[in-house]
């Protein structure tokens, strides 16, 4: 007797729609409050992935999440954008900047990963990280 085809369990629960699956809560009724967004930014939890000329940092085949105080590698007036509180694990902040106002012509933090675009990058990292 045919039985249905079953997917493996990995298969069953892919999302081809790269950065669908958001795993952050991004706190609308928060994010619009300057306090609340200036709290999460000093929070020591809080992290931040740096794009640089609109691609991502990729550390290792991760997304290259650096503690909120790697901000001061910035300019001051490196646009910093809320994108939501961690609602799976650890509850941190998380935030993207824009590395391109950066006076150097090298990205800031190239030394440690690389920046990658983000088509590259969709395919490339953990779904979980999608």
């Amino acid at each position: 007797m045919d039985r249905p085809y079953t997917p493996p369990p990995r298969l069953r629960l892919w999302n081809p729609n790269a950065f669908a699956g958001n795993p952050l809560d991004r706190a609308s009724e928060a994010r619009t409050d300057p306090g609340f967004v200036t709290r999460m930014l000093a929070d020591p939890s809080s992290v931040i992935i740096p794009f640089w000329r609109g691609d991502p940092l990729i550390v290792d085949g991760r997304a290259g999440w650096l503690s909120a105080a790697a901000r001061s590698a910035f300019p001051s007036s490196a646009e910093i954008v809320f994108l939501g509180v961690d609602r799976k694990g650890s509850g941190a902040a998380h935030f993207a900047i824009d590395a391109g106002g950066a006076i150097a012509e090298a990205a800031p933090f190239a030394d440690i990963g690389r920046y990658t675009s983000l088509r590259e990058a969709a395919g490339a990292l953990d779904p979980e990280e999608l």
